[in-house]
């Protein structure tokens, strides 16, 4: 399991290339959100809000008929 370094240290630039490779972006996330559950079962996850509606979400969006 690879290691995890503390969400301090963790820059936004370091955030920003993380977002653009996984993702295949070309902006900047509006928003970073870290949060930890715990439990019977523990989970540490990162949520990237993106800045821009992807291309794929936008077309057809209000077609009744597409799927």
């Amino acid at each position: 399991m690879p290691r995890r370094r503390p969400i301090k240290e963790v820059n936004a630039t370091e955030h920003g290339e993380f977002y653009k490779q996984t993702f295949k972006a070309y902006d900047e996330p509006m928003k970073i959100n870290h949060f930890k559950l715990e439990g019977q079962v523990e989970c540490k996850s990162v949520l990237y809000i993106p800045s821009v509606l992807p291309y794929e979400l936008s077309k057809n969006m209000f077609d009744e008929e597409s799927r």
